[in-house]
């Protein structure tokens, strides 16, 4: 059996509606406006789904409206591709990659020198209280009404050491468990006391 791959025209002004076996509209392509929308209709539970599939017909991306996901890579224990998604600036340069081989998100690097990579947490009200910036190598907790705080613990999560960017204190905890603040009067002096 042969197959004749040509490529459908689509006329212009033309709009194009899909419905299943019971009437219901689950696809519709409008030619002017460049737009198709799946699914809408909610049959057997199930919304919209967009499948791609590698040479070997093994799917590699999962669009599900139903759930609200996307899945990229390992979708099929045939397929040995890990999902990558890959983010590019305005001259095409990578810019950020989140790559499920290694659970790794990389952000900046870009040959261009135009993307030094930045991390910008905020809160509810949207103010950014952490940033972590490449270009200059730092981190830079709190602000924006927040004061920073950075805790280093140990292996069965005990506080071993800490910064309050609120006080300006370092906090160290001695091996016996004691726990004392560090801090730094107006003549430059250093402070210790149990807390």
């Amino acid at each position: 059996m042969t197959h004749n791959h040509q490529t459908p025209i689509i006329a212009p002004h033309t709009k194009y509606t899909y419905q299943d076996t019971n009437g219901h509209q689950i696809a519709e392509v409008d030619c002017d406006i460049r737009y198709l929308e799946l699914g809408g209709y909610n049959f057997d539970g199930n919304g919209a789904i967009v499948i791609f599939k590698d040479g070997h017909g093994n799917e590699v991306v999962r669009i599900d409206a139903e759930s609200s996901n996307i899945k990229i890579g390992g979708l099929n224990p045939q397929n040995e591709n890990d999902g990558d998604l890959i983010i590019n600036d305005k001259i095409g340069s990578e810019v950020i990659r989140l790559s499920g081989g290694n659970a790794q998100i990389t952000v900046g690097g870009a040959p261009s020198g135009i993307s030094n990579g930045q991390i910008l947490l905020k809160n509810t009200t949207g103010d950014i209280v952490l940033r972590l910036n490449a270009e200059t190598a730092t981190a830079r907790v709190g602000g924006n009404g927040s004061d920073g705080k950075v805790k280093a613990q140990d292996e069965n999560g005990v506080v071993r050491a800490g910064l309050d960017g609120g006080t300006g204190a370092l906090l160290l905890r001695s091996p016996n468990g004691s726990l004392f603040e560090v801090t730094v009067n107006n003549n430059g002096e250093l402070t210790t006391r149990a807390v």
